[in-house]
């Protein structure tokens, strides 16, 4: 009958709780007023004027191509290489864009090329469109070196970040400068006012029935994105302090922070003021060409061109002009294109919010590169960047800036990211462990006092108390793996370990001078709370009770609900926010620990430039020694055969596409480390910054 009793109070204490809970997360943030992002479309326009730096003389096959529209001029613009595949992925795009927007309008298409394209090239690119293409071979002055970069010191920056993305890659930082500001130089741009830039093998995946470049023009917008993203900090560690510089040099042209249009908002922690790395992704890039050729932007790149991050650092062209809009532009000049889907690859895909366009498009929604751990929007169509004066166009909300990688909160994780354990394979670990045992422990009524010591140790630490813990406790695990997706599965399995570690020094230790039973994952628990505290920042406030609350506090309920219903467990609990204080203080730099089946080997320095330019960030971040990394592609085929993982050659080329700066020998690695899984494989060779 006691017993019987027990499970009874155990099953209404819980229901109750729950229920609670319920009210919490979801009537009262529905009844919310949130803040929207919107404001009214400005009414007038400003025409910024020619750079002087524009030497017009240097060429004389300026753009003179067929504009169907007799308001304005625009065209597409990209820059390819002169090999196979990039002309391959430059053919498939334009027939992509052909079939999806283009045919009926013929806009025409420029193309800068890096490397000389050969006449047969430019023939086979140009049969695929009734539209003008017209073809710019670039000189060293705009795909190269600026004269007053170091070349020594632009060299010893690229051996040093030879385990970062792209941070080995010299054409890399070329195209960066190019397309972040050289491009808007070039001749064959000044008579063109609207270009979308668009990535070779970028596939758009619904058709349009309006036209974006109309869009653009009766709305007056500077600059229009798809997607956002957080930058790797190893890449940008001065491009801050850069920026700063040059709005405190030119405040007159600088948007002031307390503008409550500007976009600071979007880069800038409200509250500790640090910077969060977003930046709007510009493979697709719809822009007013008078804002990036106008004198303000102009100068703004000129102080980016004297700072040297490009070649001294790895600064990419995405973020200088998002950091430009940031302090030129306001929100009004800013368009999200929601139905514009595109993918490139398999990963990064943008598939529009509204499900009257699902039938007409070639993705899935649950796809969405705004749902993923690195995106910086989150699905809220409800509260709209803008207000669309028609119905060409959803949006959805730009975050509120965080100074974190990842931007889900409690709230958003149930209602707009994808559910499960996508990139969070620990807290996967963790759930079905800790919850398996705590199931298993409660059905079989094991008792732990009746087994040997080394088994009572290891059944305690992994099973919760009671019931009506196991299944809060169960929910708080998987509620943490926010905390994996911003710090990244090494760097959490890390975190786990030492935080484990460290709480049971603690316990034992408090276990010499006070009684208390040892029992259960309480500590490793609120160790992760207390990281949770620190690094996941809070989506909405509201008022209770007389005060104001963060959406955290469910969370916080949660957790109290758990530690105050059992007094035996509060040692154990402050021991495990101890540990993850000792952790958030950074003893002994502990944070850039990582667990060492995920670790990173850095690759030896090598004299010989052809050989280890193939020896990329994405090398190291799989683990593979200097031998792997040497090895061809057949060995690798053998070494996949090893292991009962068949890599094809379609996934190989998808993911090379998708990261073209990185060798076909590391992108096999990474599908063989991820068992051919794309995902995994792109989760490697992304993660590889942290």
């Amino acid at each position: 009958m006691a017993l019987r009793s027990f499970y009874q109070k155990t099953i209404v204490r819980t229901a109750f709780f729950f229920t609670v809970l319920f009210f919490c997360s979801y009537l009262i943030p529905h009844n919310l007023s949130l803040r929207s992002l919107s404001s009214s479309s400005s009414t007038t326009t400003t025409r910024y004027p020619i750079s002087s730096n524009v030497d017009p003389t240097r060429w004389s096959n300026a753009s003179q191509s067929r504009q169907p529209n007799p308001h304005f001029n625009a065209a597409y613009v990209t820059l390819t290489k002169s090999d196979a595949e990039s002309l391959g992925n430059l053919r498939k795009t334009i027939r992509n864009l052909e079939d999806s927007v283009n045919r009926e309008r013929g806009y025409p298409y420029i193309i800068f090329c890096s490397e000389p394209l050969s006449q047969d090239s430019r023939e086979l690119v140009r049969a695929l469109t009734h539209a003008d293409v017209e073809f710019y071979d670039l000189d060293s002055t705009m795909y190269g070196y600026s004269d007053t970069i170091d070349l020594d010191k632009a060299a010893e920056a690229r051996r040093r970040m030879s385990d970062v993305i792209f941070g080995d890659d010299e054409n890399y930082r070329f195209a960066s400068r190019f397309m972040a500001g050289v491009i808007f130089r070039h001749p064959a741009l000044q008579h063109i006012d609207y270009y979308w830039r668009f990535e070779t093998g970028t596939e758009y995946v619904c058709p349009l029935d309006f036209d974006p470049f109309q869009y653009m023009y009766d709305h007056q917008k500077k600059l229009s994105f798809s997607m956002a993203l957080y930058e790797y900090e190893e890449t940008i560690p001065t491009l801050f302090t850069t920026i700063m510089e040059f709005a405190n040099m030119n405040s007159g042209l600088v948007q002031s922070m307390s503008n409550k249009n500007s976009l600071w908002h979007f880069i800038i922690d409200s509250e500790t003021k640090v910077f969060n790395r977003c930046h709007f992704w510009s493979n697709f890039q719809i822009a007013d060409l008078n804002f990036f050729r106008g004198e303000a932007y102009q100068a703004y790149f000129d102080h980016i061109e004297k700072a040297g991050g490009i070649f001294y650092e790895r600064w990419g062209d995405p973020i200088i002009q998002s950091l430009g809009a940031v302090l030129l532009l306001e929100k009004n000049d800013v368009h999200f294109w929601d139905n514009i889907g595109y993918r490139v690859a398999d990963y990064f895909t943008h598939c529009p919010s509204d499900k009257a366009l699902y039938k007409k498009c070639s993705c899935r929604p649950e796809q969405n590169f705004d749902f993923d751990g690195y995106s910086c929007l989150r699905a809220n169509t409800s509260h709209p960047i803008q207000k669309s004066l028609d119905s060409v166009s959803r949006s959805l909300t730009l975050v509120p800036p965080l100074h974190t990688r990842i931007i889900y909160t409690s709230h958003d994780m149930d209602n707009t990211t994808p559910s499960g354990f996508r990139h969070a394979p620990v807290s996967k670990f963790l759930v079905e462990v800790i919850g398996g045992c705590s199931i298993a422990a409660a059905l079989l009524n094991v008792r732990t006092v009746n087994l040997p010591p080394v088994w009572r140790a290891v059944i305690s630490s992994c099973t919760f108390g009671s019931v009506g813990h196991t299944v809060i406790g169960t929910w708080l695990l998987y509620r943490m793996r926010i905390i994996e997706r911003h710090s990244g599965s090494p760097k959490y399995a890390a975190f786990v370990f030492l935080s484990l570690v460290t709480s049971a020094l603690l316990q034992a230790g408090a276990h010499r001078f006070l009684n208390f039973k040892m029992s259960g994952p309480y500590a490793i628990l609120f160790a992760m709370l207390c990281q949770f505290h620190h690094i996941i920042p809070a989506s909405s406030r509201f008022p209770l009770f007389g005060t104001t609350v963060s959406d955290k506090i469910y969370v916080y309920l949660a957790a109290a609900q758990m530690m105050l219903a059992n007094t035996s467990i509060v040692t154990p609990c402050i021991c495990g926010i101890t540990s993850g204080l000792l952790y958030a203080s950074n003893v002994g730099n502990i944070k850039k620990w990582r667990f060492p089946f995920w670790k990173k080997s850095r690759p030896a320095p090598s004299s010989n430039t052809s050989s280890s330019s193939n020896t990329t960030a994405a090398d190291a971040s799989i683990g593979l020694s200097s031998s792997h990394m040497s090895q061809p592609t057949g060995d690798l085929r053998q070494r996949s055969a090893e292991q009962d993982v068949q890599v094809s050659e379609e996934n190989i080329n998808a993911m090379s596409s998708m990261f073209p700066n990185v060798s076909r020998d590391a992108v096999a690695s990474a599908l063989i480390s991820a068992k051919n899984d794309m995902n995994r494989a792109a989760d490697i060779l992304l993660n590889m910054g942290d």
